[in-house]
C-alpha cells in the first residue's frame, strides 16, 4: 500500500490520485504546507499535525463501526476518498471526483443470459490471473468461491506472462 503523488514543477503544483483499491493517502493541509501519508499513524507524529481527536468522526465509528472517508479520528487530518485526486498549489488543497459509478442504467436480462454473462466473464477473470512466470498453485478455504476458481483453472491452460527474469 502507498501514497502516490507526482510534482509538476512547470505548474507548481502536486498531483495526487487515489484509485479506487488503493489504501486512502492520509492528508493535511493549511497556509504552511501540505503533509500526507499512506498511514494515519506516520502522519499523526508529524510535529506540524494537531492530534485533537474529532468528535463528529467519533459519533460516525459509533454509528457504522467504521471512520468513512473523508474523515479521520483526528480533526485535521483527512483522507483521500476512492476515485478523487487531490492537487495542492499556492491557492491550496483542491479535491476532485473524477469518476462515479451511474447505477440509474440497467440491463434487463433472462436468467439464462445473466449465467450465460457470468460464467463467460468468470472463466475470463480465472484466465488472466493464470498469467504468471512461476508455477501457480491454489489454497482451498473449502469455501464455494475458492472450489469454483479451481474448478475452472483445471478447464484453462496457464500461459506465460512473456516477461524475462
Amino acid at each position: 500500500m502507498f501514497a502516490l503523488a507526482i510534482w509538476d514543477a512547470r505548474k507548481s503544483e502536486l498531483f495526487s490520485p487515489r484509485p479506487l483499491r488503493q489504501e486512502a493517502a492520509e492528508l493535511r493541509s493549511d497556509k504552511s504546507g501540505l503533509v500526507f501519508c499512506s498511514e494515519i499513524g506516520p502522519l499523526s507524529q508529524h510535529p506540524a499535525v494537531c492530534r485533537d481527536h474529532d468528535a463528529d468522526a467519533l459519533e460516525l465509528y459509533l454509528q457504522l463501526l467504521v471512520v468513512p472517508a473523508p474523515w479521520t479520528i483526528y480533526r485535521n487530518i483527512r483522507k483521500l476518498p476512492p476515485a478523487h485526486w487531490a492537487v495542492f498549489s499556492r491557492a491550496g488543497l483542491r479535491i476532485e471526483k473524477y469518476w462515479d459509478l451511474d447505477y440509474t442504467k440497467k440491463t434487463r436480462l433472462t436468467d439464462a443470459e445473466a449465467l450465460e454473462g457470468f460464467e463467460e466473464r468468470f472463466a475470463e477473470a480465472v484466465r488472466l490471473r493464470m498469467i504468471a512466470d512461476v508455477p501457480l498453485g491454489a489454497l482451498l478455504s473449502g469455501g464455494v468461491d475458492s472450489s469454483a476458481v479451481v474448478a475452472r483453472w483445471r478447464n484453462i491452460r496457464p500461459r506465460r506472462s512473456g516477461r524475462s527474469a
